[in-house]
């Protein structure tokens, strides 16, 4: 490399003027010095092999550097380990997208598949990173197309009996995995029992859904409902714990506004399950028409006119307020009152198709209706009501309370209700739920401080786009351990099976670590408050399992 630089030295100081020359030289030396030298000097690592190596023992060194070195997926992982043994799994992956265009719509992780596999193939169901990076060429040549058979069933009954009928509502991406390693499972049903198995696994899904069950330790949670599913779809034992006995109380939604949370989505879900129709046509909705007319989940009662009534943001937009509008009547609504608008379609539909339109979408109908007085209170009142019952139905838990009907208060405030605009006195309210938090007057529940984190997160986003960058711009370069991240292995290095098992998605792309005690999330939230130009202790005030005024 030296003597190659030297010699093109030596060419361009011939032929550069006689008072040029020297300065030149000076100048290439000094490049020589500081740049040529220190890459002649550097000490390449390499792995040298001889030729008669075995191909196997040469994936395993590419597999073991890469471990070190590059952080490989663990799909590329085993396709190195795979390919010297005749499998090619790559090959294996377009087959399945080729052969199930659900999977493809879908934008399913070739990962989850790899999972399915190990769900499906265990006496004792696991999917865990290090059982699937243990999964041989003997399981994948047995369960590979069952795996992907599995897959797409499980899609399509997502699609054709919950609702989920594109990607962006699917509650959470996890929780298709025990679904497509039970029906896996399951391929040889047939008869009656295919239906009764459909009606169990969608009390299931709604169960899981608003249970929550899937927002942490998923891995964990799917390797003990293919146990459970399993045993009560083959009528050899009772119904999971979650189905027999929900463990969750009916949401506010009110508080429910981030789009990417699972109970927003699976509230979407539930609404389309019932074959909504459209607002432009009356047409019941599907998906060719969702992508075809820009179907969209949108304002009822129209942010701009509820801004001008005083509403603050977190209440109108929450899922309450929205529902599937496609983009031609949602620029007709623009800013105009429900009994505006609403109105107008009636007349071109028909009070009879109109009252079906509205009831489609669990929104309240008739003469009495309060968008005739656009009385956006009693709407919110009588819709969560509609969906309360709506969920009670397809969790088959008619016992299920409301957090108002179990907690007689939320938070102490001068004016009793905590979604009042500008309820909140002067002094700190005093949280009484056991998890939660106070925002701008707002109050939400939660179930542990790991969801209080998330929910924070999200509201913080939501106000602020610029939040997530300048708090991870905030960040230790070079941390093994981050607390947010683009990617669940960027969130522990060292230990991506952690990551797995303790990280959530709080915002499209962006995940966040949950391996934290009490007292390290309420040290994030405070710098997270910090970052987002909001007061601690005033604006927002937390509870992480004790009383707390922030």
């Amino acid at each position: 490399m030296q003597s190659g630089y030297s010699g093109w030295v030596r060419q361009i100081t011939r032929i550069a003027p006689d008072e040029e020359r020297e300065a030149l030289e000076n100048t290439l030396d000094r490049i020589e010095e500081r740049w040529i030298k220190n890459i002649n000097d550097y000490q390449f690592p390499v792995v040298t092999l001889s030729d008669t190596t075995d191909v196997a023992a040469v994936c395993t060194i590419f597999e073991t550097l890469n471990r070190t070195g590059v952080k490989l997926s663990v799909f590329e992982l085993l396709t190195a380990r795979f390919w010297p043994q005749g499998i090619k799994l790559r090959d294996l992956w377009e087959k399945t997208l080729a052969e199930y265009k659900i999977i493809r719509d879908f934008n399913i992780d070739p990962y989850y598949l790899l999972q399915i596999v190990s769900l499906a193939s265990r006496s004792t169901p696991s999917c865990a990173r290090g059982d699937v990076l243990d999964l041989t060429v003997v399981t994948i040549k047995q369960w590979w197309d069952r795996a992907a058979k599995g897959l797409a069933e499980g899609l399509a009954f997502l699609r054709d009996d919950c609702g989920v009928i594109t990607p962006r509502w699917l509650p959470n991406d996890t929780i298709i995995n025990p679904l497509a390693a039970v029906l896996a499972e399951l391929a040889e049903a047939k008869g009656p029992s295919v239906g009764k198995n459909r009606q169990r696994l969608a009390q299931w899904f709604w169960c899981s859904v608003y249970g929550q069950t899937y927002e942490k330790a998923s891995n964990s949670q799917a390797a003990k409902d293919v146990t459970a599913l399993l045993s009560w779809l083959r009528d050899n034992g009772d119904a999971p714990e979650l189905v027999q006995h929900p463990r969750f109380d009916l949401p506010d939604l009110r508080n429910i506004a981030a789009r990417q949370s699972t109970l927003y989505r699976g509230t979407i879900c539930l609404i389309l399950s019932r074959q909504p129709r459209d607002f432009h046509n009356g047409a019941k909705l599907t998906d060719d028409m969702i992508i075809e007319h820009q179907v969209d989940d949108h304002h009822i009662f129209p942010q701009a006119y509820l801004a001008r009534q005083g509403v603050k943001a977190p209440l109108r937009d929450c899922v309450l307020n929205r529902t599937l509008i496609d983009r031609k009547a949602n620029i007709r609504i623009s800013n105009r009152p429900p009994a505006d608008y609403l109105y107008d379609i009636q007349e071109e539909l028909g009070v009879e198709q109109f009252n079906a339109l509205l009831q489609s979408h669990l929104l309240p109908s008739g003469p009495d209706s309060p968008f005739w007085h656009n009385d956006f209170e009693l709407f919110l009142e009588q819709r969560q009501e509609a969906i309360w019952q709506e969920i009670k139905r397809a969790t088959g838990a008619d016992h299920l309370l409301s957090r108002f009907e179990t907690l007689p208060t939320t938070i102490s405030l001068t004016n009793p209700s905590p979604f009042a605009v500008g309820s909140l006195s002067n002094r700190a309210p005093r949280i009484t739920t056991e998890y939660g938090f106070v925002l701008d007057g707002v109050s939400y529940s939660a179930r542990s401080a790991q969801e209080v984190l998330i929910q924070v997160l999200q509201r913080l986003a939501e106000r602020d786009p610029d939040f997530i960058q300048r708090f991870i711009a905030q960040e230790r370069p070079g941390n093994k351990v981050c607390f947010i991240a683009r990617t669940q292995a960027e969130l522990n290095r060292d230990r991506p099976d952690l990551a797995e098992e303790n990280s959530h998605e709080f915002s499209p792309g962006w995940w966040v670590y949950l391996k934290y005690s009490r007292e390290d999330i309420e040290k994030k939230i405070q710098h997270a408050s910090k970052v987002a130009n909001i007061r601690y202790g005033a604006d927002l005030y937390i509870n992480l399992g004790t009383i707390s005024n922030g």
